[in-house]
């Protein structure tokens, strides 16, 4: 993944001076592309994607320090998430694709039963620590680093395989085959 922006929105409910539960939105502006790696056969792929990712998290979090005694506390998070996303591309024409509708690797198609259509509602735990620091009474400032165990590997719309592009073409149309392999579409 090239860029990741997000903007969140949380509320924290301290049980005590070193346990809270917090619940949060966010929204991540997630993007990759192949013409950015250094791997040699990912660039010759010529893969693209973007989405906007939605979550909704409940996480407990224990501070290892109590922040009424001490102007900062190292502490950790884990917790369950719920999130949206839904990856698109643009074509050789410039039109915006969505990518899961095409089922560019087999997901949904009767051809390929190991391949399960894609859901853009999935599960993640998320998981992490930081450092809080109090500020005032009243404010205290975060710094947090939270890795999130996914269930998916579609977010981008890519995983493991190729499939037929003829059973692609006949299940899915001409654009599904465009957008599942595109180094075509690079110079020479």
């Amino acid at each position: 993944i090239n860029r990741i922006k997000h903007i969140r929105s949380k509320h924290t409910y301290l049980i005590n001076n070193k346990m809270a539960i917090r619940g949060s939105v966010m929204k991540a502006n997630i993007a990759a592309s192949d013409a950015l790696s250094s791997n040699p056969s990912i660039v010759s792929r010529n893969l693209s994607f973007a989405t906007r990712v939605y979550e909704v998290s409940l996480v407990g979090k224990y501070s290892f320090l109590d922040l009424s005694t001490t102007f900062f506390t190292p502490y950790l998070i884990g917790g369950v998430a719920g999130f949206r996303f839904n990856p698109y591309a643009f074509a050789s024409d410039g039109s915006k694709q969505y990518l899961m509708p095409l089922s560019t690797e087999g997901q949904g198609l009767p051809q390929y039963p190991d391949q399960k259509k894609s859901n853009m509602w999935q599960m993640s735990l998320p998981l992490g620590g930081g450092l809080e620091f109090k500020l005032s009474d009243f404010f205290t400032a975060e710094i947090e680093l939270a890795y999130r165990k996914t269930f998916t590997d579609y977010i981008d719309d890519v995983s493991k395989q190729y499939i037929s592009s003829g059973i692609l073409l006949a299940e899915r149309g001409p654009r599904a085959v465009e957008m599942a392999y595109r180094g075509g579409e690079l110079p020479g």
